[in-house]
């Protein structure tokens, strides 16, 4: 595949040959690439966009509204060319004016701007071509990632957070859209497009728009749009408003599936989905979605089917979730409202069957996981999210809302930024070093094949249809491990294993290693280690656990003391002998870093097996770190053995006595969670204890030779 890319014509040959009458040459000529998609975890109908592939590369080096240098200016760069917008900078880009994308093959790389991250404040961004996609229209085949844009502006003609119209084959990826006095994120009247991943939040309800109130989310749809793995939060109203077929349509088909709606201030939280011409079409699917209702309203629906004499659109509703309500969770349709619907036509808003999306299907989850994935994932992560995200999440989780509710007077629906903070700091950062400007970082060419001294982004060294550039903006979201490394597996007491609050033990079975880490019952309870990133980018973090008991073990993950991600849920697995893995993907910065498992609740963590690590980290010593409270590796008196250096209690859990395992002489206290003592005593070698325990969770601390160790025993 590389050999034949390197032959294949360039936009601008293949457009010039089209117009010549000879275009369909091609395609007997060169093989396509069709299939290739935007980037690898891109779906739906827009999921095949090409972007910047293979065109010229842009920096955004300054926060100017205007000027060399600047994003706007990005847009003028190289007419005709594909084109990669780049980040050298993070903050704030006050915008004085709307700022209007009306061109085609665009990349928006937002994960590499360093710092905080981008954020566009004060005006419209807006992508929208002069013409219909269906009546050739002018604009496509764009990929825009990890934007944030929170305008907060009162115009009374109306800001949008994000505005997408007339246009074709484009994928909107881990942005957030907020505090819009119009749409936070209106995106319809389309063909072949896909939103995932985003959060579209806090639209401004009485701020300043000539038709009055507003706090809407947006108007979403098109000819084959999907929309999948999206936060909608605190919105007063089009949560979201389903566009139907419009002036160009034929068929409007929008698939919507695996989204979070939270606190929604109307009963129905989305509505519409009406024809809007004669002879148009609506079909809409609505999947496995996640319901919540919050202190703005306690009563939802999944929808309001809104009716128009042209044509009523047709929906198809399973697998919706709504939180707290059992009867529309498990008949969908007795969450519909369809009281604006004439009586006779209600019957033909219904379909049995799905709508197909056949060639664009998405990894369909359950809404229950879906919702911890979207709280987990969503919106514009990288290079952090910022705090307004990370409190709109812990809302969504908490069912709570930080603002009081304005003149709404619906609590979480605001009328300014002001009631929520307004706009954090984002830091500046410095970009790494990249010699040749082409867009990939000195230290990353280094370790994986590519040249430093000569600009090869558009080169595609290991032939998987994606260019060099592009394996870089991959690796910075976690998509890519970035060289052929197999990555990094730090085992229990070896370099990289700094700490554990608790023992390592290897009284279970199928473990790897020499045994696991058994962490203490309680919040905060966790295991250390340190590590070395050669470049700064996105890592995947993989642990190998068991869990028996049937309850999850959350926990919150800390790179160098700061929480990066608060809840990753380990699931029960069905004992002590099966193992399971978890993984999240975070940036870290280059250079060492300290990396924290901690339990958020009274049961602790599960047992854990190993961490890995994908890319090329390596392990470095711990000397000098520990966790809240852990026990230094050292002092652990490493690899329980089954012949016998540290002390092990088992059968663990259990339901009945345990058996202690230790040495030589030793004493024995087992307590509660609180501390009371239960039971003491003394043994020799082996012990039976525990017979009189309770359900429940305790701590068994055994003392040898004036050396302690703490054991977490479980009682069934």
């Amino acid at each position: 595949m590389k050999t034949l890319k390197k032959i294949l014509p360039s936009s601008r040959l293949k457009r010039a040959l089209f117009r010549l009458g000879i275009g369909g040459l091609l395609l007997l000529t060169y093989p396509t690439a069709a299939q290739q998609l935007a980037f690898p975890t891109a779906e739906g109908f827009g999921r095949l966009a090409s972007g910047g592939r293979g065109g010229k590369v842009y920096f955004v080096t300054n926060l100017n509204d205007a000027g060399p240098g600047s994003f706007r200016e990005a847009f003028n760069a190289y007419p005709g060319e594909p084109l990669t917008i780049m980040f050298r900078v993070g903050g704030i880009i006050n915008l004085t004016s709307e700022l209007r994308i009306r061109r085609s093959d665009i990349t928006i790389a937002g994960q590499t701007a360093p710092g905080g991250g981008i954020c566009l404040k004060g005006h419209s961004f807006i992508m929208n071509g002069a013409r219909a996609a269906s009546q050739g229209g002018n604009h496509g085949n764009v990929i825009i990632r990890y934007i944030r844009s929170r305008p907060g502006g009162t115009l009374s003609t109306g800001i949008y957070g994000f505005n997408m119209e007339n246009c074709h084959n484009v994928i909107i990826d881990h942005c957030s859209f907020s505090w819009a006095n119009e749409e936070c994120a209106a995106m319809y009247d389309f063909k072949n497009a896909t939103v995932q991943w985003c959060i579209v939040s806090e639209g401004l309800y009485n701020a300043g728009h000539a038709k009055g109130v507003r706090g809407y989310g947006g108007v979403w749809g098109g000819q084959n749009a999907s929309y999948h793995h999206n936060l909608i939060t605190n919105q007063n109203s089009r949560a979201i408003r389903f566009g139907g077929a419009r002036a160009h349509d034929t068929l409007a088909l929008t698939d919507y599936r695996n989204n979070v709606i939270y606190n929604s201030g109307s009963g129905g939280a989305a509505y519409g989905g009406e024809v809007e011409i004669t002879g148009g079409r609506s079909h809409i699917n609505m999947v496995n979605n996640y319901y919540k209702p919050g202190p703005a309203n306690a009563n939802l629906n999944f929808i309001q089917v809104s009716y128009n004499a042209k044509g009523i659109g047709k929906w198809y509703l399973t697998g919706n979730y709504m939180h707290g309500n059992s009867g529309k969770t498990n008949d969908n349709w007795t969450g519909v409202d369809l009281s604006r619907v004439p009586a006779a036509e209600q019957p033909n808003a219904k379909s049995n069957t799905p709508f197909s999306v056949a060639g664009a299907a998405i990894k369909t989850q359950s809404a229950a996981t879906a919702y911890t994935e979207v709280l987990q994932k969503a919106g514009a992560t990288l290079p952090q999210r910022d705090v307004v995200d990370s409190r709109l999440v812990n809302e969504t989780s908490t069912g709570t809302v930080a603002a009081s509710g304005g003149s709404a007077n619906k609590p979480g629906i605001i009328d300014s930024p002001a009631e929520v903070g307004g706009w954090p700091a984002y830091a500046a950062g410095s970009a790494p070093v990249d010699s040749d400007n082409d867009g990939m970082p000195d230290a990353w060419e280094s370790a994986n094949g590519t040249d430093p001294n000569a600009a090869d982004n558009n080169g595609d060294l290991d032939g998987d249809g994606y260019t060099n550039l592009e394996e870089y903006l991959n690796f910075l979201t976690g998509e890519n491990p970035g060289n052929a490394s197999s990555g990094l597996t730090i085992q229990e007491n070896t370099t990289g294993f700094c700490s554990v609050d608790g023992a390592v033990e290897n009284a279970t079975n199928n473990f790897t290693g020499t045994g696991y880490a058994n962490v203490n019952s309680g919040v905060g309870a966790g295991i250390t280690w340190r590590i070395n990133a050669p470049v700064a980018g996105s890592y995947t973090l993989t642990w190998r656990y068991a869990n028996a008991g049937g309850l999850n073990r959350p926990a919150k993950l800390l790179i160098n003391n700061i929480a990066v991600v608060n809840n990753i849920d380990f699931p029960s697995t069905a004992d002590w002998h099966t193992w399971r893995t978890v993984s999240v993907t975070i940036s870290l910065a280059a250079g060492q870093q300290t990396i924290r498992l901690e339990s958020t609740a009274s049961n602790g963590l599960g047992n854990i097996d190993y961490l890995s690590l994908s890319g090329s980290p390596t392990a470095v010593s711990c000397a000098g770190v520990t966790g809240n409270g852990d026990t230094p590796a050292a002092l652990i008196h490493a690899a329980p053995s089954r012949n016998g250096h540290a002390a092990v209690a088992y059968p663990n859990p259990s339901n009945g006595t345990f058996n202690i395992r230790a040495s030589g002489k030793f004493g024995y206290v087992i307590s509660d969670m609180q501390g009371a003592q239960i039971e003491k005593g003394t043994g020799e070698n082996s012990l039976s204890i525990g017979s009189r325990l309770a359900p429940g969770t305790y701590l068994l601390r055994v003392m040898r030779n004036g050396i302690p160790e703490t054991i977490k025993l479980i009682r069934q």
